[in-house]
């Protein structure tokens, strides 16, 4: 029997889960905190979404960012590997967000974390995403 598809990552020094995600098309990979407080799929800072060639940009609605300010996003389409597969995912852009040096670039939401199973364990500093099909 094959395993099932598991993405790995880890808590970083200062207590975010971090996972390394593919974007199709480049040889790097994206460092991501994980935010079950976001319900969408991404959510990223104007420049990183430039540099990692987010397409499809439309002007979207506000959101409420974790400490309770709303701030106007743009839309847009990323390609990336999640769970050895290949899928299009609708990333949130907004330019409240700042790029720290060697630092993740975008917040994984609970829109991409469903149907899957997220294991986090603090203790241990291991965060394991697992598909559960």
């Amino acid at each position: 029997m094959a395993a099932l598809p598991k993405l790995v990552g880890s808590v970083d020094d200062i207590g975010r889960p971090v996972v390394r995600v593919a974007v199709v098309g480049r040889d790097d990979e994206m460092l991501a905190t994980i935010d079950t407080g976001f319900n969408g799929e991404l959510l990223m800072g104007m420049g990183d979404a430039a540099l990692l060639g987010v397409g499809q940009r439309t002007q979207g609605d506000s959101v409420e960012l974790g400490h309770g300010v709303s701030v106007a996003v743009e839309v847009g389409r990323l390609r990336i590997v999640w769970l050895d597969a290949e899928r299009e995912v609708k990333v949130l852009i907004t330019d409240r967000l700042q790029p720290v040096a060697n630092g993740p670039v975008a917040l994984v939401g609970t829109a991409l974390l469903t149907p899957h199973l997220l294991l986090i364990d603090f203790a241990q500093g291991t965060v394991e995403i697992e598909t559960q099909v």
